[in-house]
């Protein structure tokens, strides 16, 4: 019995790992299976989990690195379309190198 409570505890913990994009009010909530770096970034609706600064392949395989115009980087979720993102986040497919969730679209200054 005590063996099955402790799989059922461990597979709630795993279960409940933060991942890039999810909502967060302090770094605390962005703990999870994407690493110790994982971090809050408050100033976007109910929060992000994301990873700043980042390179091309340093972001979780749920996330893509994004350079900002403002030479930034964060690792945002990716996305085929809306519903892949949160309620007030869209897929942004048209600026960079590959579709991600942000609190607001993003044209390519180059197109």
């Amino acid at each position: 019995m005590k063996t099955l409570l402790l799989v059922l505890c461990v597979g709630l913990l795993i279960g409940c790992q933060a991942k890039v994009g999810d909502p967060c009010s302090n770094n605390l909530d962005c703990v999870g299976s994407s690493g110790p770096n994982l971090k809050c970034d408050p100033l976007q609706p109910e929060g992000y989990c994301t990873l700043s600064p980042c390179d091309v392949n340093e972001c979780p395989s749920e996330a893509v690195c994004v350079l900002f115009p403002d030479d930034t980087t964060f690792c945002m979720k990716r996305c085929d379309d809306n519903k892949d993102c949160r309620s007030d986040y869209v897929c942004v497919a048209n600026y960079g190198d590959a579709p991600f969730c942000n609190a607001e679209p993003y044209a390519d200054p180059l197109e």
